[in-house]
């Protein structure tokens, strides 16, 4: 179960285009999985009646897999690191913990490009660039528990406390460029399959390729109204537009002084975390 199941912003998540998907063709499941992670409102002791009667009526599937970077980011969400993992405790106290983390600037330039708007307000904010978007999400109030999001040597201490050590299991992304068969071998044994397998699918699945350069200079230019007189929802579904969205990533570039704050931020999380894992 995740958020975007197969092809994140960049592809389609129809029912009709993932069949396959018990997701996507089960709406009750992605209300779940928003009030776990995104809906103080609702009670633990609710999320677990729901989930009670949903997972009987997929008993065929022995493993429930919940992915998203939500669960431990406060990004995008309104509810805290502890009490989403006293959630996830309460719905599911036997689960193990599996966390993939990245470098702080890999994951800002992610999340920039997904939405290259100021991040105290992504959904109406106007464009700006790589290097204001990182100055602004590491120094304005506000954003103090995304900036929390990336100290992860504070989270991965509470998940020990809360599963148990032996419970949690961390991952840096960063391996499956530098050193994937270190990846591939940490998987294939969580999961209890060979490292071969793990390989080949990581080698043919790309579940987020992100959107292109151009295309979100095409969005910066619409948020600024430049193109206010073409119906966004319209123009999103054109064929031109996909083509787009698909082109090759843009890899932004800091300014020494933006490269240097960001350093400087994370340096004492960035020691604690080779402390506490021997990295």
């Amino acid at each position: 179960m995740a958020l975007y199941p197969t092809n994140n912003i960049a592809g389609s998540n129809a029912v009709q285009d993932n069949v396959n998907s018990v997701y996507l063709t089960d709406t009750r499941l992605f209300d779940f999985y928003k009030s776990l992670h995104n809906r103080p409102e609702v009670t633990t002791g609710e999320l677990a009646a729901k989930w009670a009667e949903l997972s009987s009526q997929h008993q065929r599937y022995n493993t429930t897999l919940l992915s998203h970077e939500a669960m431990t980011s406060a990004f995008f969400s309104a509810i805290s690191v502890p009490d989403k993992l006293l959630r996830i405790k309460s719905v599911f106290p036997d689960c193990y913990i599996v966390l993939i983390i990245r470098e702080p600037r890999d994951w800002l330039m992610s999340q920039y490009t997904d939405h290259p708007f100021v991040p105290t307000n992504l959904g109406g904010g106007p464009p700006c660039t790589f290097d204001t978007w990182v100055n602004l999400f590491l120094t304005e109030p506000g954003l103090e528990k995304a900036r929390e999001a990336l100290n992860y040597h504070q989270l991965i201490s509470r998940c020990y406390g809360m599963f148990g050590e032996s419970k949690v299991t961390v991952l840096k992304f960063d391996w499956l460029r530098s050193v994937p068969e270190r990846f591939c071998n940490s998987w294939a044994e969580l999961f209890g399959v060979s490292a071969t397998f793990v390989a080949e699918h990581l080698s043919q699945q790309h579940e987020n390729r992100g959107l292109s350069g151009i295309y979100n200079k095409l969005r910066q230019r619409q948020r600024k109204h430049i193109l206010a007189g073409l119906n966004a929802p319209l123009t999103s579904k054109l064929w031109a537009l996909h083509q787009l969205k698909s082109l090759p990533k843009t890899q932004y570039a800091l300014t020494a002084s933006t490269e240097a704050l960001l350093s400087d931020y994370y340096a004492e999380p960035t020691i604690k975390l080779k402390n506490l894992m021997g990295w």
